[in-house]
């Protein structure tokens, strides 16, 4: 039974052109045509249209809302932090807090702050960052980082979403912070 309906169906297929190209494969080296676009990349990806989008769209500041290291994840007010991006540098400062298993309502907070400058490498889609001057507290400890230490990220860049990851270590997430708008003055009423 099961073999005479896809017999059928094949059939079908190869008589009415429309359902031919129903049972083809898509190809699988771009997106479906009728699919929504991914508001966080688009296609064509790996492309210097790409990369200069990226570009231009990391510029600005950012408000940490979520940070993920190894298997701990903090969000809303046991994450703080911001990170503003220039054409080349850029400086994170992240502010967490983990609650203690000692006292009940006490927390263990850690930092970390830096200074970077950063590239965006086009061949392997990842953004770059070498250490100007960083300090973190993760440890226990005070740990200044070399200058010159590199580290690599998987960026997702929206217009107000930003997600950097190192996969297997952190992931860090991040909303753009607008300016406030400037307040119109009040007419003056003559009297």
């Amino acid at each position: 039974m099961k073999l005479a309906l896809l017999t059928a169906v094949a059939a079908a297929a190869i008589s009415f052109p429309p359902l031919r190209s129903l049972l083809q494969a898509p190809p699988q080296d771009k997106p479906a045509e009728t699919a929504p676009a991914d508001p966080k990349r688009k296609w064509p990806w790996g492309t210097e249209e790409e990369a200069q989008r990226i570009r231009e769209e990391l510029q600005g500041t950012w408000r940490l809302v979520s940070a993920r290291r190894s298997a701990a994840t903090y969000e809303g007010e046991m994450c703080q932090g911001l990170m503003l991006v220039a054409a080349e540098h850029l400086s994170m400062q992240m502010r967490v807090l983990a609650p203690t298993g000692a006292l009940q309502g006490t927390f263990i907070e850690g930092f970390s702050a830096g200074t970077y400058k950063w590239s965006y490498d086009l061949t392997r889609l990842k953004l770059v960052v070498h250490t100007a001057m960083a300090v973190s507290n993760f440890s226990g400890v005070d740990d200044w980082e070399p200058p010159g230490t590199q580290r690599e990220y998987d960026v997702l860049v929206g217009e107000d979403q930003l997600t950097l990851t190192r996969p297997g270590e952190a992931e860090f997430s991040y909303v753009r912070v607008r300016p406030t708008p400037t307040p119109t003055p009040k007419p003056k009423t003559q009297r």
